[in-house]
C-alpha cells in the first residue's frame, strides 16, 4: 500500500526522497533528545506523483489519508512546501517554493498542499532548477501545528 502521508517517526533518516529535505531534517531533528519539535506529517511524494493534475484537487485517498492524519492536529497548521533536494549542500530552494502559515480547516489544508505542489512547476523554481543544472524533482508537504514562537530563524552551516 502506497503511503500518501508520514508522521515525523515515521520518517527514516535516509527518506528524502519521499519526504523531501525540510521533512527529512524536521524529522531527524524530533529525533534528537531535547529537541522540540511541533507535531506534523508530511504528504509524500508519492501523493504529489498520484495527483499531476495542475488544475485538479488533491485525489481523494489522498485528501482521506490527509484529512484523518489532520484531525490529531488541533487548531491551526503551518503547510509547508518540502522539495527533494531542498536545503541540500547543493541548493537550499529558500523562498522558492510556497508555504502557508495559520491555516485552518481540511479543506484551506487540501487548496494549501495543491498551492505548495503547483509551485514546484513555477517560473522561479524551474529557473533555479536550471541554473544548477538540477532536474524537477517531486514535491512533498509537510502540516505541522503552529506555535507562537519567542524567537525564529534560519541557520545553514557548511
Amino acid at each position: 500500500m502506497t503511503a500518501w502521508v508520514l508522521g515525523f517517526d515515521d520518517i527514516e533518516a535516509a527518506s528524502a526522497d519521499q519526504v523531501g529535505g525540510k521533512g527529512a531534517g524536521l524529522a531527524a531533528l524530533a529525533r534528537l533528545a531535547g529537541v522540540s519539535v511541533p507535531p506534523g506529517f508530511c504528504v509524500t511524494t508519492a501523493a504529489f506523483e498520484r495527483w499531476q493534475a495542475p488544475d485538479g484537487p488533491v485525489p481523494a485517498e489522498v485528501a482521506a489519508a490527509i484529512v484523518e492524519r489532520l484531525a490529531g492536529l488541533p487548531g491551526p497548521v503551518a503547510v509547508r512546501s518540502s522539495a527533494v533536494g531542498e536545503d541540500g549542500a547543493a541548493a537550499s530552494f529558500a523562498g522558492l517554493h510556497d508555504s502557508f502559515l495559520g491555516v485552518e480547516g481540511a479543506e484551506a489544508v487540501l487548496a494549501g498542499v495543491v498551492a505548495c505542489w503547483r509551485s514546484a512547476s513555477s517560473a522561479r523554481a524551474v529557473a533555479y532548477r536550471q541554473a544548477r543544472g538540477l532536474p524537477a524533482s517531486p514535491m512533498a508537504v509537510v502540516v505541522q501545528r503552529m506555535v507562537a514562537p519567542t524567537a525564529a530563524g534560519v541557520l545553514f552551516t557548511a
